[in-house]
């Protein structure tokens, strides 16, 4: 199927609707917080956001840079067919990974971490991505982006939530830049 704008819209807003929601439940039905409290730092926005995209930002690179290991050259054409033929412009990436950093990480780290830990919400962060799969390489891979995922939940405990939701954005602004280049 060919990933259409109109799809990659859909599931931008479903991303960033469906997880805010369910975010939403847990943290308001089994927290002992609200919504607008895990938002809460001592740092400032605008420090909470830098951070988070120097973040980000090094660790698209770090990844880049494993995916062209001869070793990951499996891992590197799963992504590369992701995006063959796509119709998706610089407006739609920007929406995927704003939604996919604001949506994602309220759920995982806001709502699901206080519950299960960082490395727990890590590891299932990862495995819902389908990044773990039974090949050296994939494992690899895996692991190394739960290593990443692990950061996302460090900002969130240490820096604030904005910070691993702009990590998470300025990954995927990075990948999704990569993968459109390679596929131009």
């Amino acid at each position: 199927m060919k990933l259409s704008r109109k799809l990659f819209f859909f599931m931008s807003l479903a991303t960033i609707v469906g997880f805010s929601v369910l975010a939403a439940f847990i943290i308001y039905f089994f927290q002992e917080k609200t919504v607008t409290q895990v938002f809460a730092s001592e740092y400032t926005l605008w420090f909470q956001i830098s951070l988070g995209v120097v973040y980000g930002i090094l660790s698209s690179i770090i990844i880049s840079a494993l995916l062209e290991m001869k070793f990951c050259e499996a891992v590197k054409q799963f992504f590369e067919r992701l995006f063959v033929d796509v119709e998706v412009k610089w407006p739609d990436i920007l929406l995927a990974s704003f939604s996919a950093g604001v949506g994602e990480e309220l759920f995982f780290r806001a709502g699901l971490q206080p519950f299960l830990g960082i490395w727990l919400t890590s590891i299932l962060f990862i495995a819902i991505h389908s990044y773990i799969k039974m090949t050296k390489a994939w494992l690899f891979f895996g692991f190394i982006m739960i290593l990443m995922s692990a950061g996302l939940g460090y900002l969130y405990e240490y820096v604030g939530l904005v910070s691993a939701m702009s990590a998470h954005a300025a990954f995927d602004v990075m990948g999704f830049r990569a993968l459109l280049k390679r596929n131009g």
